[in-house]
């Protein structure tokens, strides 16, 4: 993931206050007002949200907003598309797969990736112990490619729990 840059000293900081729902997900400063309209525009085109950007003064931001300073912005955010793939197995057998593409932006720690395909199954926690299984990356063949094999490796950590130490606790 690439470092925020650090901004010159100004007197302002315009903030995106990125929003779902109704929720700020993500406050992400800049040097530049525009560049906090274009990355707001840009998130409230994906979500359902009504994204704003707000004036800080830059010593309030340097004292309380997250990064401090540092994280201060004179560019827009990398992004890239990220497609997924999920299969849940229930405990009866019954599967479930869903498939889906969004933007990551390099501020998101848990969607950002760079990487072509990566894959994983496990059992999840809870009453249900669920098996899921699965995939993403920025290549949508390869993502293709590698919920192939997590969806293979749940269905056997479903039929066999034992050999994934899925059966201790």
């Amino acid at each position: 993931m690439p470092e925020p840059t650090t901004a010159p000293a100004g007197r302002l900081v315009h903030v995106a206050h990125l929003r779902s729902m109704r929720a700020v997900l993500y406050r992400v400063p800049f040097t530049d007002r525009d560049l906090a309209q274009q990355l707001a525009d840009a998130w409230s085109a994906e979500h359902d949200g009504d994204s704003t950007v707000e004036d800080w003064a830059r010593a309030d931001w340097a004292a309380t907003g997250p990064g401090g300073v540092a994280a201060i912005r004179t560019a827009l955010p990398d992004s890239v598309v990220v497609y997924s793939a999920t299969i849940v197995i229930d405990p009866d057998g019954t599967r479930r797969v869903h498939r889906d593409s969004a933007t990551a932006w390099d501020f998101q720690k848990d969607a950002w990736t760079t990487r072509d395909a990566e894959w994983r199954s496990e059992r999840r926690p809870g009453l249900h112990k669920r098996v899921e299984g699965q995939a993403r990356g920025t290549d949508k063949d390869d993502v293709e490619t590698a919920f192939e094999l997590a969806t293979a490796e749940a269905v056997d950590r479903y039929a066999n729990p034992a050999r994934y130490g899925d059966d201790q606790g």
